[in-house]
């Protein structure tokens, strides 16, 4: 899930240490590995980055150097050159982020890597000792606002779920007679209503009531969309 340069040098680590593997180890490896597999899905199809700057960061983050990058916003999609300090970095969703202390803002930032078109480490030295990143990573969950969804599927469609029930914040089931009742924790509800749309016809909405509203308020514009289209044919 990094970036080329990163991949080689995990990938060359690991050719070295199956260099010095006793014979009957590496025919155990090589049997195990004809057993394994890793299937991509298009819908989910990873492509790895050419240049996320990781190797730099963490050279950077063991030296305690200064670093500066010349970054995108995401947020207003300008361009901005920034002096920063790093903490460290880590993966979410289909991203890898940078946690670092910013001079400018004379606050902490979080930088989307694919985002930096250009890192320079610099000669100078972190002015500060800088909290643990996972402090970081608990803050950013905390500040979330997570939202209670239960709905209750039948049995014969929850195997067509896949990884989508993972992206869409699942986190129990159980079994009540003809369905499944199915728990999650959704950051946007107004997403989730898009996604129950898949399967709306079948399932049921049991928690937060407002969530059917929105579902209704999706159905009735698509309605509108479709009466609109065949008036335009006539």
């Amino acid at each position: 899930m990094s970036d080329e340069n990163s991949s080689a040098h995990y990938i060359s680590a690991l050719d070295k240490i199956k260099a010095v593997l006793r014979l009957a180890e590496k025919d155990h490896m090589e049997e195990i590995e004809e057993h394994v597999a890793v299937v991509s899905h298009p819908a989910f199809a990873h492509e790895k980055t050419s240049e996320l700057h990781l190797q730099k960061i963490l050279k950077a983050i063991a030296s305690s150097a200064i670093i500066e990058i010349n970054y995108t916003s995401i947020e207003k999609n300008e361009s901005i050159r920034r002096k920063i300090e790093p903490v460290g970095i880590y993966y979410q969703g289909r991203y890898w982020y940078l946690i670092a202390y910013c001079h400018l803002r004379k606050d902490y930032r979080n930088f989307r890597t694919d985002k930096i078109s250009q890192l320079i480490l610099t000669d100078e030295k972190m002015e500060q000792t800088h909290p643990p990143l996972q402090s970081f990573i608990n803050h950013v969950t905390e500040k979330k606002q997570l939202q209670k969804v239960v709905i209750d599927v039948p049995k014969n469609i929850i195997k067509y779920f896949g990884e989508q029930k993972y992206y869409n914040g699942f986190v129990k089931e159980e079994d009540v007679g003809d369905y499944i009742r199915m728990t999650f924790l959704s950051g946007s509800l107004a997403g989730f209503a898009r996604w129950f749309m898949l399967f709306g016809d079948k399932a049921k909405i049991v928690e937060p009531l407002e969530l059917n509203d929105m579902v209704i308020e999706i159905a009735e514009n698509i309605l509108k969309k479709i009466e609109q289209n065949q008036i335009l044919l006539t």
